[in-house]
């Protein structure tokens, strides 16, 4: 077996170093075996950008946030969704992996307002929605119990950085 064949069979299995260690092996090579030393070489370049760890950098308020080194986006007049992204945050930081159900959030983006359980929803439904536009598609997802940020994605409250 060619040591380039060698290097995707590591790289299948998640072993970049071997991978990597087999771009370097056979010099005198044919046309397929070139082809596929290319293909290894993208296949480990794609590994790494995948492998980049997604960070939210989000204002003590809610009232910004900025996806890894994505734009900012500013809810500073959008009061429910500032509410929203705060209770997100608050138990992803409490309880990674935990989520808020439809009760929660209207509870978070609406306090004290009465409504009917299928209004409460659409407002949820269409806030989060929004909240996807702004930015959050990748880490905002739904599980049978609620809506969560990805306990995956690392957290930071602070001030995410304006756009120039």
């Amino acid at each position: 077996v060619p040591a380039i064949a060698r290097g995707h069979l590591h790289l299948a299995r998640g072993d970049r170093a071997a991978a990597e260690a087999c771009l370097g092996v056979g010099d005198d090579e044919g046309e397929d075996q070139q082809m596929a030393r290319r293909l290894l070489r993208v296949a480990l370049n794609a590994g790494e950008a995948q492998a980049a760890p997604l960070r939210l950098v989000v204002a003590r308020d809610g009232s910004a946030f900025a996806l890894s080194d994505g734009p900012t986006a500013d809810l500073g007049r959008r009061h429910v969704l500032r509410r929203l992204l705060s209770a997100l945050i608050e138990i992803r930081l409490r309880s990674p992996g935990a989520g808020l159900d439809l009760d929660d959030l209207l509870a978070a983006g609406w306090p004290g307002e009465q409504m009917s359980q299928a209004s409460g929803a659409n407002r949820i439904y269409v806030a989060i929605a929004t909240l996807r536009r702004e930015g959050l598609e990748q880490i905002l997802i739904k599980r049978p119990l609620g809506y969560l940020l990805d306990p995956a994605v690392e957290v930071v409250v602070g001030e995410p950085a304006a756009e120039s």
